[in-house]
């Protein structure tokens, strides 16, 4: 799917983080303490001011748009972490 830069993706997102997207995104510098949040022992992003943490408001596109987490990239497909597998 084709950025449009709306930001509706982005906005009170409730995006699950696997271990490879939390390692891709520490690789690039950022402290996982700043980007994700943890609820009932899984990792998702950020929401600041009902935006996820990488949303540039100006821009209105994602800092880390090459390196984004799979269920962004999925996106509109929604991705659900299991505790055993991906479904």
């Amino acid at each position: 799917m084709k950025c449009l830069r709306c930001g509706l993706c982005c906005k009170d997102t409730k995006m699950e983080l696997s271990n490879n997207d939390i390692r891709r995104i520490v690789k690039l510098g950022y402290n996982p303490m700043g980007f994700l949040v943890i609820h009932d022992g899984i990792p998702y992003l950020r929401n600041i001011n009902g935006y996820c943490y990488f949303h540039d408001k100006d821009s209105r596109r994602c800092r880390i748009y090459r390196y984004r987490p799979l269920g962004c990239r999925v996106y509109p497909v929604i991705y659900i972490r299991c505790r055993f597998h991906y479904r």
